[in-house]
Parts: structure tokens; sequence; C-alpha cells
């Protein structure tokens, strides 16, 4: 091989390779912005909005009760979560559910002026009196 061809291939593959190397340092990589929730905080789509909360209270146990202006979605909007899917993602047993009835069980009632009688599906009877 000939001293002008061994030139001409060293000076093809310096230019090959300063075109590459600009081709690299230039080339970018695509940018995807990611919320990310501080820690803390849970996202909207497991929570229930502060614009949400009509008031509060604290309950016999001494935990705050919320209770809600807007029962269907979070902040009235049909995109977010249903606050029924909320409910369902929550467990059911609590400390206290030996003191609660179920009131979907009741099928009848008793009223008198001092005292109510609830009764249920499954037979049982509750007595409550003042």
């Amino acid at each position: 091989m000939s001293k002008s061809i061994k030139n001409i291939a060293t000076a093809t593959v310096i230019v090959i390779m300063l075109i590459g190397a600009y081709y690299l340092g230039t080339t970018q990589a695509k940018t995807e912005t990611v919320e990310t929730i501080p820690q803390g905080y849970i996202s909207l789509d497991k929570c229930i909005p502060l614009d949400d909360v009509a008031y509060y209270y604290i309950n016999s146990y001494g935990y705050p009760c919320f209770e809600l202006k807007d029962t269907r979605y979070q902040l009235n909007n049909s995109s977010n979560m249903s606050y029924d899917d909320i409910l369902n993602d929550l467990p059911l047993d609590t400390e206290y559910q030996n003191d609660c009835i179920d009131m979907k069980q009741v099928t009848d009632f008793t009223a008198t002026e001092n005292s109510l009688q609830l009764y249920t599906a499954d037979g049982n009877g509750y007595y409550w009196e003042k």
C-alpha cells in the first residue's frame, strides 16, 4: 500500500471519528417529566382533598371524624377517583366493629319516647333506652 493511500485511510478514519464524537456529544436523551409526591403526602387517588371536607368532630373514642361536602368524586370531578372506590380499598375490620350495628341488615324498628328496638334480617334484635 502506498503512503498516500495510508494517509487517505487515516484521514478518513479520523474524520469519521470526529463526526461520530460530534453527534454523540450533541445528542441529548429525551427528557420526561415525572411527578413525584413528597414524603408524608398522600396522592389524590388515595386521599380526601381538604376542599371536599365540610367539617369534622371528635367521636366518643377520641378519633377525628370528617363529613364530606361532595360524596361522589374527589373535587367534584368525574375524572378523579370516586369515594366508593376509596372505601372499597379500606379494610372494614376495626376494633370497634363489635360496638356497631350494620344498618343495611335492619329490617324493622319500634320506637317509643324513651326507647328504640331494631330488628335485623338474621332475627336478632337490639334495644336502646334513654
